[in-house]
């Protein structure tokens, strides 16, 4: 079954285009990622789920619930995790999670008080006095004490710290492990797509560029950069590489087939002045959907 297929959707704000005609599916017990830059409409896509903002045209079905006509039945079993914190100073975090609670008819804290103690969060504790960790641990809980069907989250590692996001995802793949748990990620961070979910499509420009099985790649997508002088780059080209920057002082490529190869050119080159790191979304944007910056040495 499809937890989420987005239809031909079209966001604007006034004259702004946010997305246009945009299609999308993800299945049942999937981890799916959207990844896309600040400003591409990652979390206007949230909001239209979650009947915050009204398409400009096309749909969005939740499991085949209309997200605008049938806003309430999937609030019950969807939740959220912004990627800002939002609440009143003075409130103290156990009243809100009551509310949340309430909302949903649920009286048994028993899930509350597990995910309390699994993240050693004070629940106590009132929003003001909340680091920008603590805040983003009560977003967590709060959409997960509801035991929702659908979790989607808005940038989940920003300000977590490294322990807690480990916690956090070891968590979700028991879910998904035993309850068939789907999540939707929103990010602009390719590392955590590749790192915990299945597949992710790419936000840019007002389109989906492209759609990844990211678990099925062999390597993450890397960027080489060279310092040596190089009379072509063409045996980089040949096995797949794309360049970002080409120039006297440094070449950058951007690569994402097998690394064996990439380390074979390298040596039959006798490139010794460079490194490799992991590419950031930028970089792979960049890569794919930008002209190569090319400066006259």
């Amino acid at each position: 079954m499809s937890a989420i297929v987005v239809n031909e959707l079209t966001k604007r704000l006034g004259k702004k285009v946010i997305f246009s005609d945009i299609n999308l599916e993800v299945l049942e017990g999937e981890f799916y990622a959207v990844l896309g830059l600040e400003g591409q409409g990652k979390t206007t896509l949230a909001k239209i789920i979650f009947n915050y903002l009204n398409p400009t045209t096309g749909s969005i079905n939740i499991f085949d619930m209309d997200c605008t006509k049938d806003s309430r039945l999937i609030k019950e079993s969807v939740s959220y995790v912004p990627e800002e914190f939002i609440f009143q100073d003075n409130v103290r975090a156990i009243s809100l999670f009551k509310k949340t609670l309430a909302f949903h008819n649920l009286k048994n804290t028993e899930e509350l008080n597990y995910l309390v103690e699994y993240f050693g969060f004070n629940q106590k504790v009132r929003v003001i006095d909340m680091t920008e960790n603590e805040k983003k641990l009560f977003s967590i809980i709060n959409a997960l004490i509801v035991k929702p069907r659908l979790l989607i989250l808005d940038e989940p590692t920003k300000y977590l710290s490294i322990e807690d996001t480990v916690k956090l995802f070891d968590h979700l793949n028991k879910l998904k492990s035993e309850e068939n748990l789907t999540m939707f990620m929103l990010t602009d961070s390719l590392v955590d797509a590749q790192r915990y979910c299945d597949r992710g499509a790419f936000l840019h420009d007002g389109q989906i560029k492209n759609t990844e099985y990211l678990k099925d790649k062999a390597a993450n997508d890397k960027i080489i950069k060279i310092y040596s002088e190089l009379d072509s780059l063409d045996r980089f080209t040949d096995i797949g590489a794309r360049v970002i920057k080409e120039s006297v002082e440094e070449k950058i490529l951007y690569f994402d087939g097998n690394l064996n190869l990439l380390s074979q050119v390298i040596a039959s080159l006798n490139i010794v002045n460079y490194n490799i790191e992991d590419s950031s979304l930028s970089d792979k944007i960049s890569a794919y959907y930008k002209n190569v910056e090319e400066v006259e040495g």
